[in-house]
Parts: structure tokens; sequence; C-alpha cells
């Protein structure tokens, strides 16, 4: 570089290359269901006909990366929430569908974990791998209560208990349900209930009390047969 008036060079210049190297962007992916995704519990095998959607290796403006082949790996956790674990099937190059079965009885938060992988490598800090996670939310549902019986058939003779009479222990084991809480905010309460036929077989009618004893009284001289059929509900929704 020259001044004019003194012509002095007062300066200098040069050239130089700047290269810029591609580096492989991480693929891309969205889910398409949003979160958390509500099944209910013991509803057994769930499927999502499109969870993956605009699957592509890189962003759009990433034009490098077309050639790239993308693929899919999935998981979920708890490992022993899921009968099944997830799978994924692609319906086309961009989407996929979900399948995954909730092991029984199992309620609460499940994690699906979608790992997205691609071919281009990670050179010059390149990333070959984006995971998501999904949110599934598995709801309680009320089970009915459980319980058994000590005896199925109960004999007596005629006039064998005038002031009526109490089988202890007729009905046991009960329980809310084979998941629910026994104590606690959500513990529920068991009540049983008795129905009989013929009920003119009896001047006491048969009741059944919270620990599962039977009272009835038989009508004096009076003789025959019955069937009595024992409910347990509990307050659950």
């Amino acid at each position: 570089i020259w001044d004019r008036e003194s012509q002095n060079q007062i300066g200098n210049t040069a050239e130089f290359a700047l290269n810029v190297l591609p580096s492989n962007n991480a693929p891309i992916f969205s889910f398409v269901p949003s979160q958390p995704y509500t099944v209910l519990q013991n509803s057994r095998t769930t499927s999502i006909g499109t969870f993956i959607t605009a699957l592509a290796p890189g962003p759009e403006a990433a034009d490098d990366e077309d050639r790239q082949q993308v693929w899919l790996t999935v998981s979920g956790t708890p490992v022993e929430f899921f009968a099944q674990q997830p799978v994924l099937t692609s319906t086309s190059s961009t989407t996929s569908k979900l399948d995954f079965t909730i092991a029984d009885n199992k309620y609460g938060t499940a994690t699906i974990h979608v790992t997205a992988h691609d071919d281009g490598g990670t050179v010059r800090r390149g990333v070959n791998q984006r995971t998501q996670t999904f949110t599934v939310n598995v709801q309680q549902v009320n089970a009915a209560p459980t319980f058994d019986l000590s005896q199925t058939t109960i004999t007596e003779n005629e006039n064998q208990f005038p002031v009526g009479r109490t089988v202890s222990a007729l009905v046991r084991s009960i329980t809310s349900g084979p998941y629910e809480a026994v104590s606690g905010p959500t513990a529920q309460t068991v009540s049983l209930t008795v129905a009989s036929t013929n009920s003119e077989l009896y001047s006491t009618a048969p009741s059944v009390n919270a620990q599962g004893d039977l009272s009835y009284t038989v009508k004096a001289d009076a003789f025959g047969s019955a069937t009595l059929t024992i409910t347990a509900t509990d307050n659950g929704s």
C-alpha cells in the first residue's frame, strides 16, 4: 500500500483461504402424541399408529447429509413396568408406529427412550445420534375385592340352633383387590353382604359382618336347603 503524497510504502496485503469443513449434524425427529400419554392399568398392548414423524438425518438446511442412513432404537423404563418392551416399526421413511405392553397390575409413570442414529460419523465434533424421552402415565383402575370361604357347605339338624347360629370366619382373606393399597390415604374399605334363596327357611335372615362371620336363625321345625351368595364391595371408584 502506497501513500500518494509521500510515495512511501505504508502497508502490505496478503490473501489466505478459509475452508469451513462440514461436520455431521444430529438426526432429528418429533413425537406425534402429546405427553404424558395415558393408558389404563391392565390395558395390555398399546399401539400408536403414528408415533414418530419428521425423521431425518439432520436439519433441512444441512443438505450435505441427504444421503445418510438413519435408524431408530427404543427402550422403556422401569424395565419391570413392561411385559413387552416398546417396539418401533417404520411406516415410511420419516414415520414409525409404536407398540408396547404394560405388565399386569402396574401403574404410575413409565418412560420411553427413543434414539435416532445416522451413519455420518463423529469426526470434526460431529454428532451422529439424538435421544428424546416420551412419558407414559399408567392410570390405576379399581380392581374387584377378593375373598375366599372357609367352607362351601353348612349342615345342621332341624332345631339344632334354636337361638341362632354364627359361623365364625366363613369369609376370609378379604382384600380390596390384588394390587390396592392396604393402608394410607388410598386404602379402600370392603363391605360384605349376603343374600339367600328360600327365605321362608329363616326366622332371622343371614347376615355377615366385616370380619366374615355369618349369622342366621332357622325357623323352629323348619328344614330344607338354601343357596347363599356373598358379595364383597369396596369403595374404590
